[in-house]
């Protein structure tokens, strides 16, 4: 009912979306581990080219991230990754991170593209989102159809699975003005009058 609820009121918020909920599978985020989430996220892209459209938009929501470390400043690195096709349409890869804190474990990937870094204290639940970067996304996907959201916390974050989601907002693909392509043809008319003038 929660999942159902919070779907319609993000379509209402921001538009024609697709709901990619967070897999309820993804571990806790532990200064111990970075996690990988790969998505294939083709078949969304194809449906949007399909009607016309672009993506405009992806936003990455966390709910209820709460830093169980409340005396310091600790931060959460969010990337987006060039990945290799995987199984299914999502799944999640666990790495062990010896890396110290406060240092991006996946920054010495090649295809790393930093996004945000969540930086909080204090032992309180927020509500986060990331805006992931559209053409990165294009890029990523463009090949196989999966793109990897890299998540690498330097403390203990827990955080509500069953409200997180990555919500990608199409809208029309631009078309040239009507005035833009009368200049144009004007241009071409004026050009080719000159010429058969000379």
């Amino acid at each position: 009912m929660h999942k159902l609820l919070v779907s319609v009121l993000m379509l209402v918020t921001v538009g024609f979306a697709d709901i990619i909920w967070v897999p309820t599978w993804i571990p806790d985020l532990d200064h111990e581990n970075a996690v990988l989430w790969n998505i294939n996220i083709g078949a969304y892209l194809e449906n949007a080219t399909a009607k016309g459209e672009v993506l405009v938009s992806a936003d990455l929501y966390v709910a209820d991230l709460m830093n169980l470390w409340e005396d310091e400043i600790d931060s959460l690195f969010i990337n987006l990754l060039d990945v290799s096709e995987g199984s299914g349409w999502q799944n999640v890869v666990e790495y062990e991170d010896p890396i110290a804190d406060n240092v991006n474990y996946f920054s010495d990937w090649a295809s790393a593209v930093p996004m945000e870094s969540y930086s909080h204290q204090g032992f309180w639940a927020n509500n986060y989102t990331a805006s992931l970067d559209v053409a990165t996304i294009n890029s990523y996907s463009s090949d196989n159809g999966w793109v990897g959201i890299g998540l690498d916390p330097d403390c203990h974050y827990v955080f509500n699975r069953d409200l997180s989601m990555l919500v990608l907002e199409t809208a029309p693909a631009p078309v040239p003005e009507p005035t833009i392509i009368s200049l144009i043809g004007c241009g071409l008319l004026g050009f080719l009058f000159i010429r058969r003038k000379k």
